[in-house]
């Protein structure tokens, strides 16, 4: 089946896209959110490619990994997918990392991991991403996974930033309430989480593409810890991280609080000293 400007068809809707190319195609991974669905995210992961020379002329590949493959789904409640992200690992496969919420999850569980031995997929679930001692990876907030492969060594980034300064006099006694209910962290966890558990993160990866190296720390400040007289406080970090390098600069890009804009921060370093760069849209 092909399609074509733009690319998808009226019917569809893949939000959160991330473009890859792998070999001399380029391919789209997103959410998927159905029409007139009463939630987001409702429908499984699909995938859409095209040529390089030829971006008016696209490809479906249909379903590449259902929503009934995630252990947490159950037969009266599947758990939605949330912006996915993809990588060449290593060994020549696909990693699709995803989030996913529904029954058996709380709002920020764990980020989980499936491979395919082609980009299209189909994939299949590995399981969520761990520490060595099996344990999730649940330090800061565990939304919109973004990964890259850089030179060999594969980065992972997540994170939430809520949009607001709690800073703030007035939402600064509801900024523990907010996070315990919404992020299901402990008081302690929030107190200790530095700079703040509303952050950008970054962690390394194991070749088995699902345990992380070390501990996650921030790379990209919320408006919560935002200097107020920087640029970056205009246009902090809220959600949708999505990384890539260029002639050996990082480029970070992410939603910032300002909602419905895309900006981006660049570094000589995949892992520390981000500085804020600019809008894109």
């Amino acid at each position: 089946m092909s399609s074509y400007n733009p690319y998808l068809p009226l019917t569809e809707y893949v939000p959160d896209a991330e473009p890859h190319v792998f070999g001399n195609r380029v391919y789209i991974y997103g959410s998927h959110d159905k029409e007139q669905g009463e939630r987001f995210c409702m429908e499984d992961y699909v995938v859409y490619s095209a040529d390089v020379n030829d971006l008016s002329n696209w490809t479906y590949h249909g379903v590449s990994y259902k929503k009934s493959q995630d252990p947490r789904s159950t037969k009266e409640k599947q758990v939605d997918y949330y912006a996915p992200d993809c990588v060449r690992g290593n060994d020549g496969k696909y990693y699709l990392y995803y989030f996913a919420a529904g029954p058996n999850t709380s709002a920020f569980g764990p980020m989980s991991v499936a491979v395919g031995e082609r980009p299209e997929g189909p994939f299949s679930y590995i399981g969520d991403i761990q520490y060595h001692d099996g344990s999730p990876v649940l330090d800061f907030l565990t939304n919109d996974p973004a990964v890259i492969n850089d030179d060999g060594r594969i980065w992972l980034y997540y994170g939430w930033g809520l949009g607001r300064d709690f800073r703030n006099p007035i939402m600064s006694p509801i900024y523990n309430s907010v996070l315990k209910k919404i992020g299901n962290r402990s008081y302690e966890e929030i107190k200790n989480t530095k700079p703040s558990i509303l952050s950008c993160a970054v962690v390394e990866l194991e070749d088995d593409m699902i345990t992380v190296k070390g501990k996650p720390k921030a790379v990209l400040d919320s408006k919560t810890t935002a200097s107020r007289d920087s640029m970056l406080y205009h246009h902090a970090f809220y959600e949708a991280a999505s990384i890539r390098k260029i002639r050996g600069l990082y480029y970070l890009v992410y939603s910032s609080g300002e909602n419905n804009e895309l900006c981006y921060a660049t570094s000589k370093y995949p892992d520390r000293d981000f500085t804020y760069g600019g809008g894109i849209i």
